[in-house]
């Protein structure tokens, strides 16, 4: 008979038995703990398991930004960068965070070495992040 834990694939050849070792253990403790009063969420972390590591923040999209696909050429960005500060300019009544958003995509964008390292870590980020 086959473990009825959520994604347990063990198999067991005792008719009666519906959890594999690994799962009544499991069971067991969370009932023990539950009878004492303990929520197993508040439990310190044993030494030897490795805190969980902290995610990494999501990485603006610049070329969404300046309007951009992601093969575009430095010339292309170079001319989009300049109608979008011209159009989104404060001086010309444009919004100052518009523009601040439209600097840092340029600032990125428009030099060869960041923006490779930008398509390596956005690539990077685009594998990791789940379906």
């Amino acid at each position: 008979m086959k473990c009825q834990a959520k994604g347990c694939r063990s198999d067991c050849a005792h008719p009666f038995v519906l959890y594999c070792s690994d799962h009544l253990i499991q069971i067991a403790i969370q009932g023990l703990l539950g009878k004492l009063g303990i929520d197993p969420e508040n439990l310190p972390r044993p030494a030897w398991v490795p805190p969980p590591q902290p995610q990494a923040p999501p990485l603006p999209d610049y070329y969404k930004a300046l309007g951009l696909r992601a093969n575009a050429t430095p010339t292309a960005v170079k001319r989009k960068y300049r109608k979008l500060a011209l159009k989104n300019h404060p001086d010309r009544g444009g919004d100052p965070a518009r523009m601040a958003e439209i600097n840092a995509a340029y600032a990125v964008l428009g030099d060869v070495t960041k923006r490779a390292e930008y398509d390596k870590l956005r690539a990077c980020q685009k594998s990791r992040t789940p379906r």
